[in-house]
């Protein structure tokens, strides 16, 4: 996984990682963090026993991170690995059933061990949140990678593509791609700086328009604060508390946890506040 000043959920995401996968099979690759919480918590993650990996800090290292990772892979494989799973600091490993999406550590990695002889498998399916409301997901169609990877020479930056067939599988995600609108803000603005673009409304909807890598921020951070809140009142988010309630017995909080003085109507950012304030991305 690339992140870079993820102060909210980098500490979720290693802890329920870790305990699924062990923490010496966590490889965090740092884009250049400066914010002081994180760079504690990647100091704390290598004492327990997490790899991380800190020579790829340019913004150009983040718009190339699919081909960074597959770099390691080789190196890795000789090391005695046989899967790979590229992923992003705000996707939470699941597994579909009939019942919705569980986090049995035993059946993801049964799902995992399945794809040993596949070059790559498709992960299909998404459960978004809902950054107000924090047991609320909608299930969505998506599309991720992870495999063997061997004979690959080409891995996207946002892991959704290779060259070669994908076997099925039942892996999911749980996905915290939506924050509080403040952060949701600065981490999307931040994403579009990365790949060399404005931040202007001629220069967005230029970018949104243009099909390139990360487009698709553009045109989420054309939303207005009334928009994005809007945007999950929508029957299609169902209660799924499986990994929040992981969270809590183990952690102790949740990501974007409400509070009293944390409710939608206080997310707008003020003419002197920057969109890009934490310059950050996952």
């Amino acid at each position: 996984m690339m992140q870079k000043n993820e102060d909210t959920l980098l500490k979720f995401w290693f802890a329920y990682h870790a305990h699924l996968l062990g923490e010496s099979n966590i490889y965090i690759f740092d884009n250049g963090s400066t914010d002081p919480s994180v760079l504690s918590a990647l100091d704390q993650i290598e004492l327990k026993g997490g790899n991380i990996i800190r020579e790829y800090d340019q913004p150009e290292d983040f718009c190339n991170k699919g081909l960074v990772l597959l770099s390691h892979i080789d190196e890795l494989r000789n090391a005695g690995y046989k899967i790979f799973i590229p992923m992003d600091c705000d996707e939470f490993l699941a597994i579909e059933t009939p019942d919705g999406p569980s986090i049995n550590p035993n059946d993801i990695r049964e799902q995992l061990a399945q794809c040993a002889h596949h070059q790559a498998a498709q992960i299909s399916l998404s459960y978004l949140n809902d950054p107000y409301q924090p047991n609320m997901f909608r299930r969505t169609p998506f599309k991720k990678v992870y495999g063997t990877f061997r004979g690959i020479d080409w891995l996207g930056e946002g892991f959704h593509h290779v060259r070669a067939p994908m076997a099925q599988s039942e892996i999911c995600y749980f996905h915290y791609h939506y924050r509080p609108y403040r952060e949701f803000r600065s981490k999307t603005a931040a994403k579009i700086l990365a790949h060399g673009q404005g931040l202007s409304e001629e220069e967005l909807l230029s970018y949104a328009e243009s099909k390139l890598n990360g487009h698709q921020n553009a045109g989420e951070l054309l939303i207005s604060r009334e928009q994005y809140v809007e945007s999950f009142d929508n029957p299609a988010y169902q209660k799924w508390p499986a990994l929040t309630n992981w969270f809590r017995e183990n952690l102790g909080s949740v990501p974007f946890e409400p509070t009293l003085n944390d409710t939608p109507l206080d997310e707008e950012l003020d003419d002197t506040q920057s969109p890009t304030s934490g310059n950050s991305w996952s």
